[in-house]
């Protein structure tokens, strides 16, 4: 992506916004000035009193914060995701810190990182999120940022295209005009004023959107926006006097086709037909579904007392029609963690160590969906306060809120069957319980050796899928190549659960999608840590272990044996939660089984 060192384009793509502003008034807008100066609850907008003043008779109905922090940010974005529904156009100013060394931009909140938890989850609200819910107008949206000159625009992590119709444009200058940085003072200032005396003050500015929605942009202004090659060297040559802008695309890779093999385990699964089993080894002796293939032989000519009611390994199951769809896993062995010469091993997956599984366990086999949690929260009646750290429903995108209608929950049928997200550990753990009590099961969130366990399926790579991890295999942030695999484009929001397949256990969206929370308190390596499979309870269990990766992720946060951790409280727009259940002990204690380790 080509970066513009000049002033002119800026001013031709802002003067282009004010002159296209001018024709209608279902527009809203977003400021948010997060500078060391910025004065919090300043009524009357602060040092950006005249870019508000700008923006409102330009018809914008702005709202304004200021020395925002992070819950703060996040709450912002959700607001603009409502305003901005049903609205022709939505405009998003940022003036801040940034940082990108998650391998995303993300906006800080007032007064730096916050403590309490890794920068991943709290140290900054990420870019896509206020681009995701400005993209929720109808016609075309719109995000500048005004940043400090460090980090480098050249070494932030923006993404390499947007859709036709949004535009990010970013700027960084050496010197402010009035005491506003260059975007807010070129917005402010009159459109017939070209520059505003912005000669003396390098401008550096980086803009990426699609074609059509630069050209939409710019309609009706004076100046002209030229598209150029992306080869074209720097700085770039302004032909006839018009400003330069280079557009940078990625062509979105098709989901990779399904092979023999992969189509027969779909048929396969939930089979009780031994001779169906053994066919398919025939066919696939060394196939993606050899090694379940071989367990459910196994237990389908062992005698029935070892099972409860027919639940042998490898059969799906409901326990009620709200329930969550569970997939029973087999007795095993496993070694946890990775060892130091896999590509992206970090040394808390250290040091690798067998495992025991003793007897069978039953997986959610999907991620619990909002429906799913939407009959939880109907059911257990949720006083605000239980509710408020439960969950969070106050969804940046409004077409997949769940709506808190006076105590009674829904959610629209489009996101039925979306992963719940925003789910503290908390919310995760009364879930699990109510579903125990509800069905008499013992339902829990899994351990973090389950979970790798259950991710893993008789794989010891670093995913289910092999050394890499494909576009098509899982929903992640493509765009970043992980040991050799090919970049495609970024989603950018959650996929309805099942649409990937499976992994060789049968389970859905082991890798990405959204993060999972598990029973486990926090260690930083593997030392002592239990071999039998049960959670491990002593560590630092002001933290506990989320597993998976999400949409919003690099390829290497997605590898099995990755861990991270954030806060109980923590509810955040990529965190969700898979269950489990015992299948040989009664319902109880299923958020903490009698056999989990705190001795250790």
């Amino acid at each position: 992506m080509n970066r513009v060192r000049v002033a002119p384009l800026v001013a031709a793509v802002l003067v282009g916004l004010l002159t296209l502003c001018a024709v209608a008034d279902d527009r809203v807008a977003l400021v948010i000035d997060n500078r060391p100066s910025a004065v919090p609850g300043d009524l009357d907008g602060g040092a950006m009193a005249p870019l508000v003043s700008a923006l409102e008779d330009a018809g914008f109905d702005v709202d304004v914060g200021l020395g925002l922090d992070f819950r703060e940010l996040v709450d912002a974005a959700r607001r603009l995701g409502r305003r901005s529904r049903d609205q022709s156009l939505a405009l998003v100013y940022f003036a801040g810190a940034v940082a990108g060394d998650t391998g995303r931009v993300q906006l800080l909140p007032a007064g730096g990182v916050p403590q309490g938890g890794p920068v991943l989850f709290g140290g900054g609200v990420l870019l896509a999120l206020l681009r995701q819910n400005a993209a929720a107008a109808r016609d075309r949206s719109i995000v500048l940022l005004d940043l400090p000159p460090e980090p480098a625009l050249a070494d932030l992590p923006f993404p390499e295209s947007l859709p036709d119709n949004s535009v990010l444009v970013a700027a960084t200058a050496d010197a402010a005009t009035d005491g506003l940085p260059p975007l807010a003072a070129l917005l402010a200032a009159d459109t017939a004023a070209g520059t505003i005396g912005l000669a003396s003050v390098e401008v550096r500015a980086v803009a990426v959107g699609g074609t059509g929605a630069i050209e939409a942009l710019v309609r009706g202004a004076a100046t002209d926006i030229s598209l150029v090659p992306e080869d074209v060297a720097e700085p770039f040559p302004t032909p006839r006097g018009k400003p330069v802008l280079s557009v940078a695309t990625v062509d979105p890779v098709p989901p990779r086709p399904r092979t023999p093999d992969e189509l027969a385990c779909d048929v396969l699964r939930g089979s009780t037909s031994a001779a169906s089993f053994e066919e398919y080894l025939r066919l696939f002796p060394d196939g993606h579904c050899a090694a379940l293939a071989r367990v459910r032989i196994a237990s389908l000519h062992e005698s029935p007392g070892r099972h409860q009611a027919g639940l042998r390994p490898g059969t799906d199951f409901r326990d009620c029609p709200v329930c969550p769809e569970m997939v029973v896993l087999p007795a095993g062995d496993f070694l946890m963690g990775s060892p130091a010469s896999e590509p992206g091993h970090q040394a808390d997956e250290a040091p690798q160590h067998a495992v025991t599984i003793a007897d069978a366990f039953a997986v959610g086999k999907y991620e619990v969906t909002n429906a799913e949690f939407v009959a939880f929260l109907n059911a257990a009646h949720p006083a605000v306060d239980t509710m408020a750290r439960w969950i969070d429903t106050r969804r940046s995108d409004p077409d997949s809120a769940i709506v808190d209608d006076h105590g009674h929950f829904s959610v629209p049928e489009i996101a039925a069957r979306l992963p719940v997200v925003e789910v503290s550990w908390e919310g995760a753990a009364a879930y699990a319980d109510w579903l125990a009590e509800y069905t008499g099961n013992a339902y829990r969130l899994l351990t973090e050796a389950e979970w790798e366990y259950a991710a893993r399926g008789y794989t010891t790579g670093p995913f289910s899928t092999g050394a890499v991890l494909r576009a098509g295999d899982a929903n992640f942030d493509a765009r970043y190549s992980f040991n050799g695999s090919q970049r495609a484009a970024f989603r950018g929001t959650t996929t309805p659960v099942g649409r990937f397949p499976a992994n060789q256990f049968g389970l859905y969206d082991v890798h990405g999608n959204v993060w999972e929370w598990v029973q486990d308190c926090w260690n930083a390596g593997y030392t002592g840590a239990p071999a039998d499979g049960s959670a491990w309870q002593k560590g630092d269990c002001g933290k506990r272990i989320l597993r998976g990766g999400s949409a919003f992720n690099a390829p290497q946060f997605l590898r099995s044996a990755f861990r991270y951790w954030a806060t109980p409280d923590n509810r955040t727009y990529f965190i969700g939660l898979r269950v489990a259940r015992t299948l040989n002990h009664a319902a109880g204690g299923a958020t903490n089984p009698q056999d989990s380790h705190d001795d250790h």
